[in-house]
């Protein structure tokens, strides 16, 4: 009887399995890849410590002053360096060889950088 049963099946072909294809617009998919984007900024931009506030400050990114600087007439710098002098002072330098002013020390740099209109402008966007 099991022999049977073995037999049966053997005879049925086998059917290759389908895959079901959704189609995605290339609207819907720049929406999720937007969506992706700023889930990624929100988690990796965060200025809740001056841990992080710090570590933001790297060649590479762009900072925003609450006051307006002297030749940076947006109030931002774009870091290409940071220079440091041993009694602890900090200067910014964009790629172009503009300075921003000397800081005493990191803490007097993190408290002229505007980072509550930096998470709101840049990384909070909405999106339609």
């Amino acid at each position: 009887m099991s022999t049977d049963n073995n037999s049966s099946n053997n005879n049925q072909p086998e059917l290759p399995l389908k895959r079901k294809r959704y189609k995605v617009t290339e609207e819907q998919f720049q929406s999720l890849l937007e969506r992706r984007i700023e889930t990624k900024l929100t988690e990796s931009l965060s200025f809740r410590s001056d841990q992080e506030k710090l570590a933001f400050i790297k060649p590479g990114n762009i900072v925003t002053f609450k006051e307006k600087l002297p030749g940076f007439p947006r109030g931002q710098i774009a870091i290409g360096k940071i220079r440091r002098t041993k009694n602890g002072e900090i200067q910014l330098i964009n790629p172009f060889g503009s300075e921003s002013p000397w800081f005493a020390n990191e803490s007097e740099l993190l408290d002229a950088i505007d980072f509550e209109w930096m998470q709101n402008n840049i990384i909070t966007r909405e999106y339609e």
